[in-house]
């Protein structure tokens, strides 16, 4: 029962999680190009996200045994909650350059934070699940993420037209804030690697690849 109550909060801040993602797609677009950016500065904005993710993911893979995947995942959300709050205030600022500039660095920040997040939440489920259920948790996870990004854009529209430009963001911070600690109550304390696996080394993965290739 515990089990399945930790997976459904996982799914829930997963689901958050991407919903923040793509909660501006309707239109962030506008506003940017209000403000004086062009198509590619607002597609860098929108990218920047997923590079920073895809960046940082394997770094949070190596020190996840030195930082606890407790302590990173509810970090990662936190600091991603965080970070969409302060997307919201990006509406005050006039000056084009800087708006620029404070989206990508936001939204780099919740790239970090949902890398650490997610790389940790992964983790978590291989820890405490097994076999069948394994790969059933990965498959709630994986359909949280994917309904997120379905429903994000149309609860960022509704949002937008009720409040403006700042209250998605207020919204789906407070969603971030308020969940965090909740899971964080509900993982099992600190779980440990055991020592006596063998661990794999990503070089000696892609080495071996290459070998392949070759």
């Amino acid at each position: 029962m515990e089990n399945k109550v930790l997976l459904l909060a996982l799914c829930l801040l997963d689901f958050i999680a991407f919903g923040s993602f793509a909660v501006i797609a309707p239109f962030f677009p506008d506003e940017a190009k209000a403000k004086g950016l062009e198509g590619v500065a607002v597609g860098a904005v929108f990218s920047t996200f997923s590079l920073v993710q895809l960046l940082a993911s394997p770094l949070f893979g190596i020190w996840m045994s030195t930082l606890g995947r407790r302590r990173l995942l509810v970090s990662g959300f936190v600091l991603e909650g965080l970070a969409t709050l302060a997307f919201g205030f990006l509406y005050y600022i006039e000056d084009r350059w800087l708006f620029m500039s404070l989206a990508i660095l936001i939204r780099a920040l919740q790239g970090f934070g949902s890398s650490a997040a997610s790389t940790s939440a992964f983790s978590i489920l291989a820890a405490v699940y097994q076999g069948e259920d394994f790969t059933t948790a990965i498959g709630c996870i994986e359909t949280a993420l994917g309904v997120g990004m379905m429903v994000g854009p149309p609860l960022g529209g509704a949002l937008y037209d009720l409040g403006g430009f700042v209250c998605p963001f207020i919204c789906m911070s407070g969603l971030f804030l308020l969940f965090s600690p909740i899971v964080y109550r509900l993982l099992p304390v600190d779980l440990k690697y055991d020592e006596t696996k063998p661990q794999v080394k990503l070089w000696s993965v892609l080495s071996r690849l290459d070998r392949k290739s070759t």
